[in-house]
């Protein structure tokens, strides 16, 4: 499988530092495409909203990338994840950055 750059949109093997990219991939004209952050965000919110996910105010709930990368974050680490280990998967420098 291969993998782009949301950046810069080019193609290289899948690589544990490409993971954006060899995730959000769908099958288009018999090649693989990246998808872009906005269509990830409409999914979303369209998956939210059928699936009527509310807040206690009844407003749907609207879901963002970043707040499943915060999810897995917090999931892996609160399962046993040595919090130095997460700050590499996530790329971050400074373990605050992590435990923030």
């Amino acid at each position: 499988m291969s993998a782009s750059s949301p950046l810069t949109r080019t193609w290289s093997p899948s690589s544990p530092g490409s993971f954006a990219g060899s995730l959000f991939q769908c099958p288009s004209q018999h090649r693989l495409q990246v998808i872009s952050p906005n269509r990830i965000r409409e999914l979303l919110t369209d998956h939210a909203l059928r699936a009527d996910i509310v807040d206690v105010d009844g407003t749907p709930l609207r879901f963002t990338p970043h707040d499943f990368r915060r999810i897995f974050s917090t999931e892996t680490v609160n399962g046993g994840l040595p919090i130095h280990i997460a700050a590499k998967l996530l790329g971050h420098l400074d373990l605050n950055t992590t435990q923030a």
